[in-house]
């Protein structure tokens, strides 16, 4: 790990002691850690983030979402018994993190089964992926009984551009979502998704500015990826240079970044980038999202272990 990483990992250590409770940092950081030192020493690829598609259910219409319009009508929710015995399985593998994505994670017919999951698995780390509406129309004082969670705010620019894809109000309704957690000191990060139209603008140090001074003190910089071929991708190779240009810029600030494509931020290897598992509904696996790549196994036929061993050279 660049020495220079190392003195931004721990400006954000020192900040998330001031910002959030002592008992949720050590959850997370730990967590964390494991997870880091997984990857750096075995040579392998390590999957260590299990995704849960909890719902495909959403009130947005993002443009590019890769759930059908239709499908996002839905309020099926994943099956309790089933998500408690796959975090078992997981749990086996050394997986320490988990993600509650959708369709929209946190939504009154969705929030029980999650929150669920996460009051029996204290020791685990459990994020949300969430657009805030919820969050910011609401009373989620709730989490504050679950320090084992964290928030990925989906957050792609300043209002005009982000409001531009995700649908006028939704950057109030993040800004909103933000302030309530910082309130209530719960962690939260920016989750900000990169296409041609706000490469420039969100990879610049007075975006990075803006999201810290609404308390994110931690970036998920995720590649936009479409099976429509609509043109919004960025190319791998102008992503890589630029991202790595930037992480060379702010390296140093009070802030953790990650990218979801391109490997980890202090390596940036698209060769080892691929760490997280993605889990449908109906117990389909894919290492993305929802129809965004070849299903490798389904658990209602095989387990976890069974299916990665089929398909990676696993760690």
């Amino acid at each position: 790990m660049h020495h220079k990483q190392l003195i931004g990992l721990g400006k954000f250590f020192l900040k998330s002691l001031k910002d959030y409770p002592l008992h949720s940092s050590y959850i997370f950081m730990k967590n964390y850690s494991h997870t880091a030192i997984r990857r750096l020493f075995s040579g392998k690829i390590s999957h260590d983030v299990l995704v849960f598609e909890v719902t495909y259910h959403c009130t947005k219409n993002c443009r590019g979402c890769y759930i059908p319009k239709e499908k996002r009508k839905e309020k099926t929710v994943i099956d309790e018994k089933f998500l408690l015995s796959t975090i078992k399985q997981a749990k086996k593998l050394g997986i320490r993190n988990y993600g509650f994505f959708g369709g929209e994670p946190i939504s009154e017919h969705a929030i029980p089964v999650s929150l669920m999951a996460a009051s029996e698995n204290p020791n685990l780390t459990f994020i949300y992926c969430t657009n805030g509406e919820y969050v910011a129309a609401n009373d989620v004082s709730f989490f504050k009984n679950y320090p084992n969670i964290a928030f990925f705010l989906s957050i792609d620019g300043f209002e005009g551009t982000n409001d531009n894809i995700r649908g006028k109000g939704s950057y109030s309704s993040i800004i909103e979502a933000s302030k309530k957690l910082k309130d209530m000191r719960r962690a939260q990060s920016a989750f900000v998704t990169i296409r041609k139209e706000n490469i420039d603008e969100v990879l610049s140090e007075d975006f990075l500015n803006h999201l810290l001074e609404r308390g994110f003190n931690y970036i998920q910089w995720a590649k936009y990826e479409n099976n429509a071929n609509n043109g919004e991708e960025v190319p791998n190779e102008e992503l890589h240079t630029k991202l790595k240009g930037f992480r060379d810029k702010t390296m140093k600030m009070p802030v953790f970044q990650n990218s979801d494509i391109m490997g980890e931020f202090f390596c940036l290897d698209p060769e080892n980038s691929q760490n997280k598992i993605y889990l449908s509904i109906n117990g389909d696996m894919r290492i993305e999202r929802e129809d965004m790549s070849e299903i490798i196994g389904n658990l209602n036929e095989k387990t976890m272990k069974d299916i990665l061993d089929d398909n990676f050279e696993y760690s």
